[in-house]
């Protein structure tokens, strides 16, 4: 089995960060979001993995190769955009009749693969999807289920079965699945989820621990900022992975800063991640805020609210950030 991981996206609704940073390589946690996966394969036991690249993508391959990680990682670069399923199809010579273990860059779940990867083995058919019940499966776009097999996608099929199951970004595949996608630009959901259903069979398995897809501003935000309680135990394991995974060590300190005093310096922070408290100011208070790789940059006394990256500062709102000393931002 090997593995691919989803990296070519825009992420034009996690702007203006992603004109900093293609959305892989965003933080989470002070752990840039490319390596949840990565770490989640290699904890698995994959050591082969491919990723696909379009936007920013000379950034990505920086990063991965400053990994030095004891894996076979290749990068596989669009000139144009291909979709879900034009990306999946231009590596076909590298999965050639291997199964494939697909997840997302910009999902952050919890999963136990072992398991995930046992059920697909027991079932033998085309492709096992990893789904999510929750309320919002209308908006997000639900996946219609009989019994243990996936049938529909948002009533492409026209078989009217509506569930508030949605699919998670992660499924395992056989090899199969490549016979039914598309060259260009396409989408894996209606041509190699579809072409699965109708042959081979696509069957499913239920997430039950934490799932969360940071693609828009609000979910980023609010998952770094007030999400990682429940993630907590999970955010261990990937940097005891990451220590023991990558020759270069573990750059990132501990993630969430509950609270924090220096009556020397006069630096107070309150519910923060925050990549260098060093960094920071003398003569300082910080709440509710993202810092990352902090640049040149002037933070104002009281800086409430906010998002840092590098010399950039928003609101969390995703505007230009502006001190107002009378109220928060």
């Amino acid at each position: 089995m090997k593995g691919f991981i989803l990296a070519a996206g825009f992420g034009e609704r996690l702007r203006p960060l992603t004109e900093i940073y293609p959305k892989p390589l965003l933080p989470v946690w002070n752990i840039p979001s490319l390596l949840f996966p990565l770490l989640q394969m290699r904890t698995a036991g994959i050591r082969q993995v491919c990723i696909n690249t379009h936007y920013k993508s000379e950034a990505i391959i920086a990063f991965i190769r400053s990994l030095q990680m004891d894996m076979e990682i290749v990068i596989s670069v669009e000139e144009t955009i291909l979709g879900t399923g034009g990306g999946l199809k231009k590596c076909a010579d590298f999965f050639g009749n291997d199964d494939i273990l697909l997840m997302n860059a910009d999902i952050i779940a919890d999963v136990n693969l072992f398991e995930l990867i046992n059920i697909f083995s027991k079932r033998r058919q085309g492709g096992t999807l990893l789904l999510y019940q929750t309320p919002d499966a209308n908006s997000i776009g639900w996946v219609g289920v009989q019994g243990d097999q996936v049938v529909d996608f948002r009533n492409l099929r026209g078989t009217e079965i509506k569930t508030d199951f949605i699919y998670t970004g992660i499924g395992i595949f056989s090899s199969s699945i490549l016979q039914h996608l598309c060259a260009g630009f396409s989408s894996i959901v209606t041509t190699g989820f579809t072409g699965l259903i109708e042959t081979t069979g696509l069957n499913w398995h239920l997430h039950q621990r934490h799932w969360q897809d940071i693609g828009t501003w609000e979910a980023y935000t609010s998952l770094n900022l007030h999400g990682y309680r429940p993630f907590a135990e999970f955010v261990k394991k990937i940097r005891w992975q990451w220590g023991n995974g990558s020759r270069s060590g573990l750059p990132w300190p501990s993630p969430y800063i509950e609270f924090y005093e220096d009556k020397k310096k006069d630096l107070h922070i309150q519910n923060c991640i925050i990549d260098d408290i060093h960094a920071l100011p003398d003569h300082c208070l910080v709440e509710n805020s993202l810092i990352w790789q902090q640049k040149q940059v002037e933070i104002p006394p009281i800086l409430r609210n906010a998002v840092l990256m590098q010399s950039s500062l928003f609101s969390l709102q995703g505007n230009s950030y502006r001190e107002n000393r009378n109220e928060d931002n």
